[in-house]
């Protein structure tokens, strides 16, 4: 009863927002999903411990063509000559969140001997799709430039994406593997060649959640998210967004994680179904079976043991990865 007259009121109502002396459409649901996820994350925030001895060079400026294009990189303890790398891709629906708000978890990563790369990028409704894809495609000819000034091992390349995150780095590392999905974007790739990803509590088919004829108030929130990231013809990029049919065999190794108490997003997305179909060594993993409170991005709690678990497991997936490499 209270949701069904909430989601009235909401209907009825539309809210503002100020960007650059404008005014632009914000939909109510991204404003209810930006105090929801900013909320459980400041709750996370309050009990998260940073591990000692992680070393940061904050605020590096990756192109000058966006205003939110800086990023952080976290070293470990200890110095040595290269570093792997892990970048992380962060989540928020595509309308929240920071490099800063993941600076405890990348620190986390870093302390397991990965240099951790940590960006922002333009959120929605500021700047729409496919702003996300062009600005890590910027962050990547970045670190393919300036990998060495860094002491960054530009050959041991990973990622791990969060949420609509994964979503932006499913795309980006098809766009990288595959020519012909390639065609629907305009950028310049770098050469690169990302050895492994990790998928935590991806949110995937979104536009076909928006658009689905069962009415319901996920159906509702992931519309105002749709409007408010692509434009109000969303329905029209479903077949360029959703990547998972054009993962090839060229696709790397991929780690997938879920939470079994995820609200958000459920457990086992269907780009499992994809990896698996084309051959891709995918490991899933689900977690918080016991724990209610490993919900929706668990692994950012990382005081938490299906956070520590979650994070050992795909620091291990990594590892294997290059111990493999190194053996050819």
């Amino acid at each position: 009863m209270i949701c069904c007259l909430l989601k009235r009121k909401l209907l009825r109502t539309r809210r503002y927002q100020k960007i650059n002396n404008g005014v632009t459409r914000v939909t109510i649901q991204s404003m209810l999903f930006n105090t929801f996820i900013k909320t459980m994350d400041q709750y996370k925030d309050i009990f998260n411990e940073k591990p000692d001895g992680v070393r940061a060079i904050k605020d590096i400026t990756y192109t000058n063509r966006k205003k939110n294009a800086t990023l952080n990189i976290y070293y470990p303890y200890y110095r040595k000559e290269r570093y792997p790398i892990i970048v992380n891709i962060h989540g928020g629906g595509y309308v929240y969140s920071t490099k800063e708000t993941y600076e405890a978890y990348c620190m986390t990563l870093a302390s397991h001997g990965f240099a951790v790369v940590s960006y922002d990028y333009d959120l929605a409704p500021k700047l729409k799709y496919p702003t996300p894809i062009v600005q890590l495609n910027e962050c990547m000819h970045w670190l393919h430039k300036n990998h060495g000034q860094y002491s960054l091992n530009i050959n041991q390349l990973f990622m791990i994406g969060d949420s609509a995150g994964a979503q932006i780095m499913a795309q980006y590392v098809t766009i990288l593997n595959n020519p012909r999905y390639h065609q629907f974007f305009q950028i310049e790739l770098p050469i690169i060649n990302v050895l492994g990803i990790a998928i935590n509590c991806g949110f995937f088919n979104a536009i076909d959640i928006a658009i689905a004829k069962k009415k319901s108030f996920t159906r509702f929130m992931v519309r105002g998210l749709m409007q408010d990231y692509v434009g109000k013809d969303f329905h029209k990029k479903q077949n360029e967004i959703n990547c998972e049919p054009f993962i090839d065999k060229n696709f790397p190794p991929t780690f997938v994680a879920s939470s079994v108490n995820d609200l958000l997003v459920g457990k086992a997305p269907e780009i499992l179904l994809y990896l698996r179909r084309s051959g891709i060594k995918t490991i899933y993993r689900e977690y918080g079976r016991g724990d209610f409170f490993a919900q929706h991005n668990f692994q950012m709690d990382i005081r938490r043991s299906n956070a520590k678990q979650c994070t050992i497991d795909e620091i291990n997936f990594f590892k294997n990865i290059i111990d493999e490499q190194s053996t050819l």
